[in-house]
């Protein structure tokens, strides 16, 4: 066996390149972790991990950059209406950032996403 370094994407990075890829119609992160369970794939085609590294919490599987991009290339060919390079969908509230409490405390009932998504600041 040969060892050599390969550039390797953590799954939220292959996730993105996905989104960037393909669009936002599904949680990419979602997608591959179900992929990785063997519940689902996209057309019949699987991106699934090659290793998994140590980070500070623990191991995380990663993805051969390689492999993401020719599986978004793929998919990309069988989607009828693909959205390249779409920006982030923002939504905007009002909220006091001087409020003390927790995130998770502060909830907010937003009306419907914009038509169009904000462009990055």
């Amino acid at each position: 066996m040969a060892m050599a370094p390969r550039k390797v994407l953590t799954t939220d990075e292959a996730a993105l390149v996905l989104r960037l890829r393909l669009g936002d119609q599904q949680s990419w992160v979602y997608t591959l972790a179900d992929m990785r369970r063997n519940r689902t794939s996209l057309y019949g085609m699987k991106l699934l991990p090659v290793a998994r590294v140590m980070v500070s919490d623990g191991y995380q599987p990663v993805y051969l950059t390689s492999q993401v991009f020719a599986f978004a290339q793929a998919v990309a060919e069988r989607l009828p209406n693909v959205t390249k390079n779409k920006p982030v969908s923002q939504i905007e509230i009002d909220m006091d950032l001087e409020d003390g409490r927790s995130w998770h405390v502060r909830k907010f009932k937003v009306a419907a996403r914009p038509a169009r998504p904000a462009k990055a600041p």
